[in-house]
C-alpha cells in the first residue's frame, strides 16, 4: 500500500495558485507502477502539473509542488 501525502509547500501552492482539481492523484500510482525505481515524477493532465517524490522503502509518495499548465510532458 502506497500512501500519498502532501508536503507543506504543496498545500501552500495549491491554495495560492487556486488549484482545485486533485484528480492527478490517481495517476501517481499508475506512474509508480510503470517506473518503480524512479524517485521523482512530474505528472500532468494539461491544465495542472504535480511533482511527486516517491520513497519506495517507506511506501510513501510525497506531493512536492503543483502549478497550472505543463512543460510539454505526456498528458493523462
Amino acid at each position: 500500500m502506497i500512501r500519498i501525502i502532501p508536503s507543506k509547500h504543496f498545500l501552500e501552492k495549491i491554495q495560492s495558485r487556486s488549484i482545485n482539481d486533485l484528480s492527478l492523484c490517481g495517476y501517481i500510482l499508475l506512474e509508480i507502477s510503470r517506473n518503480p525505481h524512479r524517485s521523482l515524477f512530474e505528472i500532468t493532465n494539461g491544465p495542472y502539473t504535480f511533482v511527486v517524490q516517491y520513497k519506495k522503502y517507506q511506501g510513501v509518495a510525497i506531493l512536492v509542488t503543483a502549478w497550472r499548465g505543463n512543460r510539454k510532458k505526456r498528458r493523462y
